[in-house]
């Protein structure tokens, strides 16, 4: 319980971290490099993504198998689930290089049209360090799963908190001396290296687990393969969603509209991770759960729990940002980059509902019902990048983030919704509890809106300061007409009474 929340607060920290250094950051690199050269490193991240979804949803099938077999104390299938993952991710490693070494080969018929014939050199040369870093990642995935079963979410979250502070600031001081793209992603590969090492050795000589080949069980690895089989589809949706307009955008439009639609995914990026830092952290607390009898009730208290909590950080950010973006954009990064306010205004609108609702994804694959919603993903996700791409042609940026988000509504918030109601998940409930905090989003928008008017907000400091005092009418006015009694108590940072979350 107590390593669950304390994973809970420093994976806010974490993420807050990010968005702090990441609005600092990425001003500091297009300082340093070209904005051509900082949309190829973004187009160099995209594939790095997709090379990452070859983890096949291993991960999150893994923690479950391990986490159900930790509760009833079976070692022998654990140490079965732990040798069998293992060898399933060496295979997918093997599936790594090979892909990369495809991409590698590729990338001048993709994009030779639209780049220079020295962005086309250095990317491919990129590509080959990340290509290095995926590998070196996805075959050593089984440590995370093991810590994450067991719920090592402290020292998780510790992890990610240094690599999010330490890693940005060697790359600036290195870019600062030696103006050269290649460091980037060469400091991104000691850091993975340097994790998987704390990693390992976490494992291995603090819980004592050892990872061998001993307990493989070849019928063990169909049942996680084909569990994770509909994850995985859903992890290609993911990308097609938020990776593939990078794509289309580069081959059609050259690498400053990647550039500026990446700083607004950026943003997005940011936004998810905010909205899934809670449930984050419940997948081994649900598969444990359902692994009961008359679960039912205490998985819909735990979806409307954590849910709401999530909706009202959400909400709290998506109003902030119509209020304070415009301005925020162009401190951040200048004002040739206007356009990226309103494409992150779509797609955060599009995005708020399901969100707020990523614990039900836990609930689905805990319950084995995940299939459906990855295949109307899938649909959905296809018939994105079918539309984006004469939108793109037609309206650049605002082509594209118009068909993303208008997708995520028809997949996520309408089909899914149905979806998750008929499984039991009272969804219904969920949202007629959202009706104060949805009133109270409004008024708190219009009243900013209205007042910054009169407001210097070219002004850094009455930026910030405005900033501070619109977050405080926020949370107030939650706290006072919102928040139940058990949400105001963890607002004040008070233990919930024997309740376990």
């Amino acid at each position: 319980m107590n390593n669950r929340r304390n994973g809970v607060v420093l994976g806010y920290i974490d993420t807050f971290l990010k968005v702090l250094i990441g609005i600092v950051y990425i001003p500091l690199l297009l300082t340093f490099i070209s904005t051509s050269d900082f949309g190829v490193y973004q187009l160099i991240g995209s594939f790095m993504s997709y090379l990452m979804i070859l983890d096949f949803g291993l991960a999150n099938a893994l923690t479950k198998f391990i986490a159900q077999s930790n509760l009833v104390k079976a070692q022998h299938t654990q140490d079965s689930v732990i040798s069998s993952g293992f060898v399933i991710y060496i295979f997918m490693s093997i599936l790594v290089a090979i892909t990369g070494i495809l991409m590698i080969a590729s990338f001048d018929r993709i994009f030779g049209n639209q780049f220079s014939i020295e962005e086309i050199k250095v990317a491919r040369e990129m590509l080959v360090i990340v290509v290095i870093s995926s590998i070196a990642i996805i075959s050593t995935n089984i440590l995370t799963s093991i810590l994450t079963a067991y719920e090592k979410f402290v020292f998780l979250k510790v992890m990610s908190i240094l690599q999010t502070v330490l890693q940005p600031i060697v790359i600036i001081a290195l870019l600062s001396k030696w103006s050269n793209i290649y460091f980037i992603v060469l400091i991104q590969l000691c850091f993975i290296l340097i994790l998987i090492f704390l990693k390992a050795m976490y494992v291995s000589f603090v819980m004592k687990i050892k990872i061998t080949f001993k307990r493989i069980d070849t019928k063990l690895i169909k049942t996680i393969l084909t569990f994770s089989s509909f994850i995985f589809l859903n992890l290609i949706i993911d990308q097609i969603y938020w990776k593939s307009d990078n794509f289309i955008l580069a081959a059609i439009n050259g690498p400053k509209i990647v550039a500026e639609y990446s700083i607004a995914t950026q943003i997005i990026l940011y936004y998810m991770i905010l909205g899934a830092t809670i449930s984050s952290v419940f997948l081994p607390k649900v598969s444990q759960i359902v692994a009961k009898k008359n679960f039912l009730n205490e998985l819909n208290l735990l979806f409307k729990k954590v849910s709401r909590l999530q909706f009202f950080i959400l909400s709290l950010i998506l109003s902030g940002f119509i209020v304070f973006g415009k301005e925020f954009i162009i401190f951040w990064v200048g004002i040739d980059f206007n356009d990226v306010y309103y494409y992150i205004i779509i797609l955060m609108f599009s995005i708020i509902i399901p969100l707020s609702e990523t614990i039900g994804i836990s609930i689905l694959q805990a319950l084995n019902k995940h299939k459906f919603r990855s295949v109307v993903y899938f649909i959905i996700a296809i018939l994105n990048v079918i539309f984006t791409i004469p939108f793109a042609k037609e309206y650049g940026g605002y082509g594209a983030a118009a068909c993303t988000g208008i997708a995520q509504i028809l997949g996520n918030v309408i089909i899914i919704n149905i979806y998750y109601q008929k499984n039991g998940i009272d969804v219904i409930g969920y949202f007629r509890s959202l009706k104060v905090i949805i009133i109270l989003t409004v008024i708190c928008t219009m009243m900013g809106i209205f007042v910054k008017q009169w407001l210097n907000l070219n002004n850094p400091i009455v930026f910030l300061i405005s900033i501070v005092l619109y977050t405080f009418l926020f949370i107030l006015l939650n706290y006072k007409f919102n928040f139940n009694v058990e949400e105001k108590e963890i607002l004040r940072l008070n233990k919930i009474r024997k309740r376990r979350i």
